[in-house]
């Protein structure tokens, strides 16, 4: 089992920039999700009009290479990026102590309390991968960003299995601080 001891997640305001507060954080630098918000521009969001028209209204953020290179310009550090999910990098990464972000559809996300209101959502969501344990095919994620039923933040820190991981990651964030 290789895993992060002690990693912190502190809950935010979106999956995003909540994960990102919490990475920075990590590595030491002392950051609020509003200010990373402000800094980066805010977020992007691109309407998908196929969808609204099916009756399934969603906004999907996607990330530019520009927001990228603000990021790296304002933190000195470098970003790769790889499309799906890769257990190979992802492992080298939380060795070396750069745990990864990655993105992967809300409706696997089995411990939100609105899980059952997910189901046909193919949006993604962001979290952090901090550990894993091959052998018995577990992930360790912190999860920043998850909306309770009353309408308070979570935060999910623990075990998730690796196969919906492997499956449903879309794309992965390495960070060289």
């Amino acid at each position: 089992m290789l895993k992060i001891k002690n990693f912190h997640v502190s809950p935010g305001k979106s999956c995003y920039f909540a994960s990102l507060t919490n990475l920075f954080q990590y590595y030491g630098i002392d950051i609020c999700e509003a200010e990373l918000y402000i800094l980066c521009n805010g977020m992007y969001f691109e309407f998908d009009e196929a969808n609204f028209q099916n009756n399934n209204f969603s906004l999907r953020i996607y990330h530019s290479a520009g927001l990228y290179k603000m990021l790296e310009q304002f933190f000195d550090c470098k970003i790769s990026k790889i499309n799906e999910f890769n257990q190979q990098e992802c492992v080298r990464a939380i060795r070396s102590k750069r745990p990864p972000i990655i993105f992967i559809r809300s409706n696997v996300l089995f411990y939100h309390d609105r899980y059952y209101q997910l189901e046909n959502i193919e949006d993604t969501h962001t979290v952090i991968v901090y550990g894993i344990d091959s052998r018995k095919n577990t992930a360790y994620i912190a999860d920043s960003y998850i909306v309770r039923d009353d309408g308070t933040i979570a935060v999910y820190k623990g075990k998730f299995p690796l196969q919906p991981i492997t499956r449903y990651t879309t794309k992965m964030l390495f960070f060289n601080v």
